[in-house]
């Protein structure tokens, strides 16, 4: 075989190994945050449960959490054209009433059509423009900003539950881990657990206050934490 030719097949193979190392870094760094995240969860069951249930009532425990987490999804599936709104400007962190929005989305689609019209486009690319404008924009906006904001929660939700787990095995109740979590974390996670805390103030139930929380951060690792 040509020297020339072994040499290309030698750098083709060190290339490879690299590339395929650096994918497997950087699948690791994305994936750090829900592993961490999934160790702590796996931890308040296992305080929670240590001791007082055998391996099939765990089993039983475990399927009832599966069950309600499917609940609320169909739960979603059934809301109105209104309440989808209003939950997705509630996880995007906007405070703007549904009806506001739906101003601002009738603005932005007029907007489109005085720019096509003076533009001197065709009929069907006007109407076209028209309801991107207003319709696609606005949500396409919402959904940048939602997907920003569980992304910012999930990140740095491990350390919360953290705080939990910490917090449990040395004798703090859980409200007062709640509370930590309120004072100590900034961005989402400190908003979403102040407003717990302001909820439990106000008298309302922990169930009516995680279902509130779910319309905010409907992530699969919040509606598990707000069930367990």
């Amino acid at each position: 075989m040509n020297d020339n030719i072994v040499l290309y097949i030698m750098i083709a193979a060190a290339a490879s190994i690299i590339l395929l190392g650096i994918v497997g870094a950087m699948v690791s760094v994305a994936m750090r945050p829900k592993m961490r995240l999934k160790k702590r969860m796996e931890a308040i069951g296992t305080i929670s449960s240590t001791g007082s249930l055998s391996a099939k009532a765990e089993s039983r425990r475990q399927k009832r959490i599966q069950d309600r987490v499917k609940g609320l999804g169909e739960d979603e599936n059934n809301e109105s054209i209104f309440d989808r709104i209003d939950s997705a400007i509630l996880q995007a962190g906007l405070r703007v009433e549904a009806t506001t929005f739906l101003m601002i989305c009738a603005g932005s689609g007029l907007t489109g059509l005085i720019i096509t019209v003076i533009l001197g486009m065709s009929p069907i690319a006007i109407a076209g423009l028209t309801i991107v404008a207003g319709a696609g924009l606005p949500k396409l906006v919402l959904g940048y900003l939602a997907k920003r904001r569980q992304n910012q929660f999930t990140s740095h939700f491990a350390e919360a539950i953290d705080v939990i787990t910490r917090g449990i095995r040395s004798g703090l109740p859980v409200g007062e881990c709640l509370a930590i979590i309120a004072r100590e974390f900034e961005g989402p996670v400190g908003e979403e657990f102040h407003l717990i805390i302001e909820g439990q103030r106000l008298g309302m139930t922990l169930d009516e206050i995680m279902v509130r929380a779910l319309k905010r951060l409907p992530t699969a690792e919040f509606k598990f934490f707000a069930i367990v």
